[in-house]
């Protein structure tokens, strides 16, 4: 009787499929300029959508058994990230815990400040990187999940003209260490 009940609460815990959970958080990605030029200095955000009636963790969290929601990019030559940018959680309590937790709800921006290598060759790149995460509703939480992130670069010679682009998106993501470009 004692393992049925486990498994029965494990099951409330644990209750949607992983193709379930795959439309519950989506990702889509822009960038601060058009092109991108050796020594460069440029922003990449990333919109994530979560679905009405769930949450995401917080990126920084004071419980240790929940899931932080990070963002990752993989170390790849000619690139570096400088410093990752979160917005401020909002507090959160559910019928799942006594406690309150720092969630993300609806759409919000995640970004990176990245540094191009000053012997970045011209051609095709792409960022690559992963959103790990754990969905909640207010009764249960799912098991964790990652998005693969792939973010497609044009690395132009040094000489070439850029434009700054989505700057709707990218004026109010104010990072420490953005050096500002002369007028």
């Amino acid at each position: 009787m004692v393992m049925r009940f486990l498994l029965i609460g494990l099951s409330l815990t644990f209750s949607a499929t992983p193709a379930q959970d795959k439309t519950l958080v989506k990702v889509s990605h822009f960038l601060s300029q058009d092109k991108i030029r050796p020594g460069d200095t440029f922003k990449v955000a990333f919109r994530v959508s979560v679905a009405p009636g769930y949450h995401i963790n917080g990126n920084e969290l004071t419980d240790s058994y929940l899931l932080p929601t990070e963002l990752i990019l993989e170390e790849q030559p000619g690139f570096k990230a400088e410093e990752y940018f979160f917005p401020a959680p909002r507090p959160g309590k559910f019928s799942f815990s006594e406690n309150e937790f720092l969630v993300y709800e609806g759409d919000i921006l995640l970004a990176v400040l990245i540094q191009a290598g000053k012997e970045l060759p011209p051609g095709s790149q792409k960022l690559k990187g992963k959103l790990i995460y754990q969905a909640c509703d207010s009764i249960s939480c799912l098991p964790p999940s990652e998005i693969p992130l792939g973010v497609p670069l044009d690395v132009v010679p040094s000489s070439q003209e850029i434009k700054d682009i989505n700057q709707d998106i990218f004026s109010n993501l104010e990072f420490k260490k953005e050096k500002k470009r002369a007028p």
